[in-house]
């Protein structure tokens, strides 16, 4: 082979190896968003029809059940309550702070929550399971009459 044969060789090779470098970069930062999105109708607020005063006693009964929840409080008015748990992580001295709000519609409460790692800056999906399993456990406790 003549020297700019391989030249030449050389760089379309480096192009195509730093094109299939950059189409993964790429599909690797979409991994993330693609999960969140099979996930964030989950995550959305949702109504239940039950009045507050319901809903408040069994949601703290989901959180209880479980397991490494902690309720700290309540505040708010007639119209909008939020309720604050936080959850122990194995991190040692990390938590997850949970809120959850709950806001009067007459017969039927709308629900909404959020969940944020104290310590960490990154949570690895652990806020969207915290979500999504007190959103199933407070189904739970509600369907099978309230308070457990």
């Amino acid at each position: 082979m003549y020297p700019s044969t391989k030249k030449k060789l050389l760089r379309r090779l480096a192009l195509v190896l730093l094109v299939g470098v950059a189409v993964m970069a790429v599909y690797v930062a979409l991994q993330p968003y693609e999960r969140w999105r099979a996930h964030a109708a989950s995550l959305e607020p949702y109504v239940v029809a039950r009045s507050t005063a319901e809903v408040l006693p069994a949601l703290r009964s989901a959180a209880n059940r479980i397991g490494g929840w902690h309720y700290v409080g309540e505040a708010g008015d007639d119209d909008r309550l939020q309720v604050v748990f936080t959850r122990e992580v194995r991190i040692p001295g990390g938590f997850d702070d949970v809120t959850v709000t709950l806001r009067d519609e007459g017969t039927s409460t709308r629900v909404s929550a959020r969940s944020t790692s104290r310590r960490t800056w990154a949570d690895f999906g652990r806020n969207r399971r915290n979500l999504s399993r007190l959103r199933s456990e407070l189904a739970a406790v509600l369907d099978s009459g309230g308070n457990e």
